[in-house]
């Protein structure tokens, strides 16, 4: 499953990067694979420390979930952050999940994986 970093704008423009530089022959598919794999783990890591505190007021227009990440879009929004700095934005998407649910980069949900490893037929 692919990390839920990556879909940031920091982490698709990291994938078009690699992606030209495949193409220029700079790099092969595997150096690439392991550089997303190096970023999934750093972001994980640089979110689980993460002590700012950021405050938003904006109107939901859109809303939804989905195998338990949800997807918040906002209009209009004020962000304020502890360290005295302000942000206003015309829109914003935020997708949030539960880390506790994730046992690596790549996002596996450990209670989906024992749900379909007991609803597997046992072999005679």
């Amino acid at each position: 499953m692919e990390n839920i970093h990556r879909r940031t704008k920091l982490g698709e423009t990291l994938n078009e990067t690699l992606d030209d530089m495949m193409l220029k022959n700079m790099i092969t598919n595997q150096i690439k694979e392991e550089i997303l794999k190096h970023f999934d783990k750093i972001m994980l890591q640089i979110f689980r420390v993460s002590k700012t505190k950021v405050g938003l007021k904006g109107n939901i227009f859109d809303y939804g979930n989905c195998d338990n990440v949800w997807d918040f879009n906002l209009k209009d929004v004020k962000l304020t952050y502890d360290t005295d700095i302000n942000h206003s934005l015309s829109l914003l998407k935020i997708l949030a999940l539960d880390y506790s649910k994730i046992t690596n980069a790549e996002g596996v949900d450990k209670k989906k994986n024992a749900k379909q490893n007991s609803k597997k037929p046992k072999k005679k």
